[in-house]
């Protein structure tokens, strides 16, 4: 089964050395950009679309999350501002980002949380944390236990030699008992028994499981609700989740798309389909990407040679091993002449040049932040984490096109 809904940032790829362009004021800059030669023309009434705001002196640099952003400097990690100012000391071992005003650190090989000040919300003793709280809970993983803790470090499912896992929408995380899946919910009682063989996240209220008798790669696909209940047959080959009453699933080798009631809505007749995102959905046939709507109209044609869902109303396609962006009426905005797949979050999009630098574009394509850097990190909120010769640090990207 397809069990990832996310798709990382290139924070992991390594970096690779290579030589700068160098910006000036006067004369032009000439360096290549998807696939061509562009000639941007700096002057003093140019708009200024990025700047520095932190040089790139350190050796790990995390989002920002309201004006504070996690950095490791000489193998200790602690807190800047957007200024590049101290505000948490570098005490840390290792750090995680912010998420919900909290992040985890690790100190004497242990871990534990502390807000946006710096103030220890969760002492660090614990050997393993997830890196959130979800609906105000927290795995905590000690040796072969699991358990988890409030936000205020109180036990509310004590510890116990059970491998378990982190809470979903629909209050239940699923634990692991005889080689089988089952689910607790928040007080730590079973649910739904440890008895099917894989099983999936919830999503809107449905979860794909495997068949209990499954003694191979090869079982078939069915759906509980959160009773436990087998609501809909074991009798798919795949799955993806349920996201707006409508699921993919394949059948002998073609997909097609359910309803919460097993209904068939769109019949089994292509290669691969994939979640419907905003009402559109990804659509392959013949080895051709197209996009299709949930009454099964096909509202891009079957011409590119992989698409991704839609995301912030664009996707990113490729032709011939270049990328590009189309919108929701299918209309390339974007031509397919960037090196490889990309996505936009916080209004800009990565691009990479000889597959080694990495810069930004705007919704229209335009250049805001040229391939300059050796790896990149998540935006947030116009700040993006950069890295240069193994070091990072912080620049400001302004959503306001410059020359083209």
């Amino acid at each position: 089964m397809r069990a990832s809904k996310t798709r990382p940032w290139v924070s992991t790829i390594k970096h690779i050395p290579s030589i700068y362009l160098k910006k000036t004021w006067i004369g032009a800059i000439i360096f290549l950009f998807l696939g061509g030669i562009t000639l941007f023309v700096l002057d003093k009434n140019s708009p200024k679309t990025w700047e520095m705001i932190v040089p790139c002196k350190y050796d790990d640099a995390k989002p920002f999350y309201n004006g504070v952003a996690m950095v490791c400097l000489n193998g200790k990690y602690g807190g800047i501002d957007e200024t590049g100012k101290v505000v948490i000391p570098f005490l840390f071992q290792d750090s995680a980002r912010f998420y919900d005003g909290l992040v985890k650190v690790k100190q004497n090989d242990k871990w534990g949380f502390i807000d946006i000040t710096g103030k220890t919300i969760i002492p660090c003793q614990y050997k393993g944390l997830s890196d959130c709280f979800v609906d105000g809970l927290c795995l905590v993983k000690e040796d072969d236990k699991t358990g988890y803790i409030d936000r205020s470090g109180k036990f509310v499912i004590q510890l116990a030699a059970i491998n378990r896992h982190a809470f979903d929408e629909n209050g239940l995380a699923s634990f692991e008992g005889n080689g089988k899946t089952g689910y607790i919910d928040k007080t730590g009682k079973i649910v739904i028994p440890a008895k099917w063989s894989k099983y999936f996240f919830f999503s809107e209220g449905m979860a794909a499981v495997e068949r209990e008798d499954c003694k191979d790669s090869k079982c078939q696909v069915g759906f509980i609700d959160p009773a436990g209940k087998l609501v809909i047959p074991c009798r798919y080959d795949d799955s993806l989740y349920y996201k707006n009453g409508l699921c993919s699933v394949c059948e002998n080798r073609k997909w097609g798309v359910i309803d919460k009631q097993g209904r068939t809505v769109i019949p089994f007749h292509y290669d691969f389909i994939g979640t419907f995102v905003d009402g559109l959905a990804r659509v392959m046939q013949n080895g051709k990407y197209g996009y299709m709507d949930k009454s099964g109209k096909i509202i891009v044609d079957f011409q590119y040679d992989y698409a991704c869902d839609f995301d912030n109303d664009f996707a990113s396609v490729s032709i011939n091993k270049q990328w590009g962006f189309i919108d929701r009426s299918g209309k390339l905005v974007i031509p397919c002449k960037i090196e490889r797949e990309s996505f936009f979050a916080d209004g800009i999009a990565f691009f990479t040049k000889n597959q080694q630098k990495y810069g930004f574009i705007d919704e229209t394509g335009n250049v805001l932040v040229p391939a300059i850097f050796d790896n990149i990190n998540t935006p947030s909120n116009g700040t993006v984490a950069v890295a240069k010769n193994g070091k990072w640090g912080y620049i400001r990207v302004h959503k306001k096109s410059g020359h083209r």
